[in-house]
């Protein structure tokens, strides 16, 4: 049996895909995607609170002021856009984390391991804070404050998470992305249809509006 470390390498060494050992790889995954995981579906849950407390209109788009720019009637999709895009964002970066840990090269799976997680946990922040920040902002005067720092919040989570990221990962960043390549079929049909659904959600409601 082949001794593995916690990112499901061998030690000093590649694990062959056939000495791979399952409960590790689910013992890992769980630990590193449990809390971003709950964190991104925290938002859905607070638009499905107070879904009934929304106005009739809804924004769509803001500019980096905050500032609302396109509204739009409201309905499930409108109001259920941004937490849902960003899971579907996540969830492609979740595919590039779980490929990158399977890196044969231990110190480069490592470290774009790393960086996919951090970019995971950064867009679950910046879920929450984006969730706030709808909810909020159209609950009345008395929320106004704390969706302008929801706001202020979803700027750091991005900012802050892309630098963080590059910590561990700026030696072996590379656009596009090796892993890109040496993902298997279904992995990349399965980042292609995540790709189309973000878009989907992304610009549609804005040309229906």
């Amino acid at each position: 049996r082949v001794d593995q470390d916690e990112f499901g390498c061998a030690k000093g060494g590649h694990v062959p895909a056939e000495h791979r050992d399952p409960a590790l790889e689910v013992r890992v995954a769980l630990q590193r995607l449990t809390l971003p995981w709950l964190l991104l579906l925290m938002p859905v849950g607070l638009v499905y609170m107070q879904y009934s407390g929304l106005p009739e209109q809804l924004p769509l788009l803001r500019d980096w002021s905050g500032n609302v720019e396109v509204w739009a009637q409201k309905s499930i999709i409108t109001a259920f856009r941004v937490p849902l895009m960003g899971i579907l964002m996540a969830a492609m970066v979740n595919v590039m984390w779980w490929q990158a840990r399977r890196d044969p090269r231990r110190r480069r799976g490592a470290a774009s391991a790393a960086f996919w997680l951090v970019l995971l946990y950064a867009a679950a922040v910046k879920s929450v804070f984006e969730g706030l920040q709808f909810v909020d902002g159209l609950l009345g005067p008395d929320y106004a404050e704390i969706a302008r720092w929801s706001w202020m919040g979803t700027l750091v989570a991005v900012g802050g998470g892309l630098l963080i990221a590059l910590i561990p990962g700026w030696r072996w960043l590379r656009v596009p992305s090796p892993l890109l390549r040496r993902l298997p079929l279904g992995a990349k049909l399965g980042l292609a249809a995540l790709l189309i659904l973000y878009a989907a959600f992304a610009f549609w409601p804005l040309m229906m509006s």
